[in-house]
């Protein structure tokens, strides 16, 4: 006697309307709809697992995508089953891809519209959170608005064209020599340098020097800049959990003010750096450290790749020995020792 499937025909044609999708990404992959972001993978990752919650939709399945060392999402909603892919285009942008399932190309194309707007306001709500300097409440965080105004004018916003594409840093004035400090790392081939100050208005630029070893560059603006006020340095070494206030311009914000805390000295490679809790985006290396006093404490060098809350200052000693004496040779190793904390333990 032959066994028969006693499995009725409709349940089984129904799981495998809901696995194939899984198992042929590609099928629709001509209807495929892209947009590059500019954040880490990391963090538009955790964006788009915020925005299926919010829609309550489900993530069936969220698998590393090797070959480009990013994710690729299953993702089911009241329209039907969706794949994005989330990949990295560089440090600091993500190339989104997202596939129709189960839904016309015109279903795929709102829900993608809807991803990006929900990241646009999640960016926007936390820039606001951190409190813009148009909107900024000491209290809460951002810098103390009697050293916003006196140094506030100081620090700039830089695009910098290159070979291979533009990248985004925050530099500020060296108000006696009329030159911006920013940071060396990322610049290779410069074309231009676009400068955009405070009060909105533009300047255009040339690198004069770049130290990869203290990781230092000084950008030229053509044209003078009036109004600057002198910075006082500071010299002494910080005491653990000193509080510390910065202004720079992330990546697609202008002139935000923040703040953080010092934790422990570190040698990383050769070099003394700073770390700090302190929330550091993409664009804001370059951007000036104050202490309390109003005394320039540092540069925003970066962050840890995958937190962004820890960030690193580069000291202000740093800063004027490059000031003082130009770039190191490349392979001049730098040497530090420690120093010791001062205050709590």
């Amino acid at each position: 006697m032959k066994l028969r499937c006693m499995i009725p025909g409709w349940p089984f044609a129904a799981l495998l309307l809901l696995v194939l999708p899984l198992v042929i990404p590609g099928k629709h992959a001509e209807a495929a709809l892209t947009k590059t972001v500019y954040f880490p993978v990391v963090e538009v990752t955790k964006m788009v697992d915020k925005w299926a919650v919010s829609r309550r939709f489900v993530v069936r399945e969220k698998r590393p995508n090797s070959s480009a060392n990013g994710w690729s999402l299953a993702i089911e909603g009241d329209e039907g089953l969706f794949f994005i892919d989330i990949v990295p285009d560089s440090p600091l942008a993500t190339n989104m891809v997202m596939h129709p399932g189960r839904q016309d190309t015109e279903s795929c194309g709102r829900l993608f519209s809807d991803l990006l707007a929900f990241i646009n306001r999640n960016d926007l709500q936390e820039s606001i959170e951190r409190k813009e300097v148009s909107g900024n409440h000491p209290e809460n965080g951002g810098m103390p608005l009697h050293l916003l105004d006196r140094y506030g004018r100081i620090v700039v916003c830089m695009v910098i064209f290159q070979e291979g594409g533009a990248i985004q840093v925050s530099g500020f004035f060296i108000p006696e020599s009329g030159t911006i400090l920013t940071t060396a790392h990322d610049i290779g081939a410069v074309k231009s340098v676009a400068i955009t100050l405070r009060d909105g208005s533009h300047l255009a630029g040339s690198i004069l020097d770049i130290d990869t070893v203290r990781d230092l560059a000084l950008v030229k603006p053509e044209g003078p800049v009036n109004g600057l006020s002198e910075v006082p340095w500071r010299s002494d070494i910080f005491s653990r959990g000193e509080k510390v206030f910065y202004l720079g311009c992330p990546l697609k914000r202008k002139f935000v003010t923040g703040s953080g805390r010092i934790e422990t000295p570190r040698n990383m490679g050769g070099q003394l750096l700073w770390q700090a809790q302190m929330e550091v985006e993409p664009g804001s290396s370059g951007s000036p450290v104050f202490d309390s006093m109003g005394r320039l404490a540092g540069v925003i060098k970066g962050r840890l790749k995958n937190d962004h809350d820890q960030g690193f200052i580069i000291p202000a000693d740093t800063v004027r020995d490059f000031l003082r004496d130009g770039r190191l040779p490349d392979r001049k190793p730098l040497k530090y020792e420690l120093p010791v904390f001062r205050g709590l333990n």
